[in-house]
């Protein structure tokens, strides 16, 4: 959808994952860096399916820092989920895709992170 000549996509999560998300000053949730990404891989990777090569090629275009994200972070944020079959798939997902963007290229910035 659009709004304010901005594409806007909706996605819905199970309710066993809507945590990690604090209140702004404007009042809306707002989920950590790493909380977002885990909700992202679940929605893209698993519910959507994307291909993995999908996958990694997205993760390679986020140009992350180990400023502004964390990855044990993102692993602990997976391990929390309740649905223990969800976050086995989950985490593999992450670790495969991880290894596979850092091995093709080295100079990516999650290889400063891993």
């Amino acid at each position: 959808m659009e709004i304010l000549n901005q594409f806007v996509e909706y996605n819905k999560i199970p309710r066993f994952m809507f945590w990690g998300y604090g209140k702004g000053t404007d009042g809306v949730n707002y989920a950590e860096p790493e909380k977002a990404f885990v909700d992202w891989l679940y929605v893209r990777g698993l519910r959507q399916k994307w291909p993995f090569e999908r996958i990694c090629s997205m993760m390679e275009d986020m140009y992350l820092t180990d400023e502004d994200f964390s990855l044990d972070k993102v692993r602990e944020y997976i391990k929390e989920i309740e649905n223990k079959d969800l976050s086995s798939r989950l985490l593999k997902l992450f670790e495969d895709a991880l290894k596979d963007v850092f091995e093709k290229n080295k100079n990516n910035p999650f290889s400063k992170i891993l």
